[in-house]
């Protein structure tokens, strides 16, 4: 999956940066994500017309239709530690976006970036994608602070850790 990142200079959107991927590859994504919403939107409108028409023919009213998405991601929920409530509020004081509704975004010097509530950096892309986390929602950016907890600790998040340990 490509991770599109949002670039705001205020309240200007300027563009969209496609972490690591060629013009070709964006080429192709967004062709993709265009017939994927072409096509569920298609389904939709023949399922709701089939279902009038079979109505109508048979003189009775209309019946309720289930759609399916596309991706239903299930993010497991569990209680949040102390100390990931703690490293949240040291990170981003328990917000995901910013006033102006833009996700909370950290560039590092090193070129990579720390994202949301958690300040994820972007070094667990690859990772959080495997497991279906989008670290752009606030459930995807918990569900992969509580895989990261579980997983390696706080080792994460030691560059906060005066703030956080206390």
């Amino acid at each position: 999956m490509i991770k599109k990142i949002k670039v705001f200079a205020g309240n200007t959107r300027l563009k969209d940066v496609w972490v690591g991927a060629s013009k070709w590859e964006v080429f192709k994504y967004r062709t993709a994500r265009f017939l994927r919403k072409l096509f569920i939107v298609t389904s939709i409108t023949a399922a709701v017309v089939g279902i009038a028409v079979g109505s109508y023919k048979a003189g009775g009213t209309l019946s309720p239709v289930t759609v399916f998405a596309d991706k239903i991601v299930n993010v497991p929920i569990v209680a949040v530690t102390p100390v990931l409530s703690r490293i949240e509020k040291c990170e981003s004081d328990d917000m995901q976006e910013n006033s102006q509704g833009q996700i909370l975004i950290h560039m590092n010097a090193n070129g990579t970036y720390d994202e949301g509530e958690y300040q994820i950096n972007s070094s667990w892309n690859a990772t959080a994608t495997k497991l279906g986390y989008d670290l752009s929602t606030a459930n995807g950016n918990e569900a992969m602070a509580q895989y990261l907890y579980q997983n390696v600790g706080t080792s994460p998040w030691s560059a906060s850790e005066k703030c956080w340990s206390k």
